[in-house]
């Protein structure tokens, strides 16, 4: 690994250890109070709550699933990954990583992976 891919990758990991942390600290909080279930009211009410419980289940889940990205993208830099795109090799982008943690592949080979895959669907 030369000294800016070294660099690089530094950073990276940098970003996403902090963003990890933050994740679990908000799901500490919010797993503390989000699932509270109040019973009575009307059938309105009780509609409303389950709909709000349903949406917090969601919230839960999509911060779960970004946490086991960002966990998947540490556990592939320990093991030496450059954060290289596997298909062309180049770099992926950092703003590719904080949207996608994990992913393996550049935007330009994932938008090319994408439109083989809805020829295949046809």
């Amino acid at each position: 690994m030369e000294t800016s891919t070294s660099t690089r990758v530094t950073k990276i990991k940098e970003y996403l250890l902090q963003q990890l942390c933050l994740l679990q600290k908000e799901s500490e909080e919010k797993g503390k109070r989000e699932f509270s279930i109040e019973t009575g009211g009307d059938a309105i009410d009780r509609a409303t709550q389950e709909s709000l419980i349903v949406q917090k289940i969601r919230d839960f889940e999509r911060r779960q699933d970004k946490i086991n990205a960002i966990n998947l993208a540490l556990h592939k830099i320990a093991d030496g990954w450059e954060v290289t795109c596997s298909s062309c090799e180049k770099d992926i982008s950092l703003r590719r990583i904080e949207t996608c943690p994990g992913t393996d592949l550049c935007v330009p080979c994932k938008e090319i992976a994408e439109d083989l895959e809805k020829k295949f669907r046809r």
